[in-house]
């Protein structure tokens, strides 16, 4: 005799499965699937990520800034502002993300990034990118980008550090500011 399996799931607002075992994502949030087969049993724990991927955009806050003796980057000299804007383009394939960040304080350098939704679903990204890539005069690194989404407003929310090098008249490179950036309610 041919039994069919049946399907549960400890929270159904989290993921469903049919009763062919085909499972559906309905938000993020953690879920355990079972199969009941007359006196087999199994089960899967699983992890249902938030959707980050896109392009998001919004502006920033540079919270802290320290620039180098003598640098002659436009928001190192006395009295410019502190804000600006970024471009955030994601691509997601379950936990693993990868992306670039254009800072509009550093417009010719758009920075690769990898890293991963953590397991409190946390976007962690950091990247590095030399313009040009042989001998470089400008070296921009976003480091600790952390961000947290928010599925209701649809918004990131979070911080990353901007190091940036550059050569000036033909010297190698050297420290020329380095920021922590803040931003709030980013869209898609």
């Amino acid at each position: 005799p041919v039994t069919t399996a049946v399907w549960t799931t400890t929270d159904a607002s989290v993921l469903t499965v049919s009763a062919t075992g085909q499972a559906t994502a309905a938000r993020p949030g953690r879920v355990t699937v079972t199969a009941t087969s007359g006196t087999l049993q199994g089960s899967l724990a699983l992890r249902v990520v938030p959707d980050v991927a896109g392009t998001w955009t919004g502006s920033v806050a540079r919270v802290q800034l320290a620039c180098a003796s003598g640098s002659t980057t436009p928001i190192c000299a006395p009295g410019a502002g502190t804000g600006g804007s970024l471009t955030l383009r994601l691509t997601q394939v379950g936990d693993q993300l990868t992306g670039t960040l254009l800072d509009s304080a550093e417009p010719t350098a758009t920075v690769p990034l990898t890293g991963s939704l953590q397991a409190d679903d946390q976007v962690a990204l950091s990247g590095t990118v030399s313009v040009p890539a042989t001998a470089p005069t400008l070296r921009v690194e976003a480091s600790t980008l952390r961000a947290s989404y928010d599925p209701t407003l649809g918004t990131l929310t979070g911080s990353y550090t901007l190091n940036v090098d550059r050569a000036r008249a033909g010297a190698t490179l050297a420290g020329d500011y380095r920021a922590q950036v803040q931003f709030r309610d980013v869209r898609k």
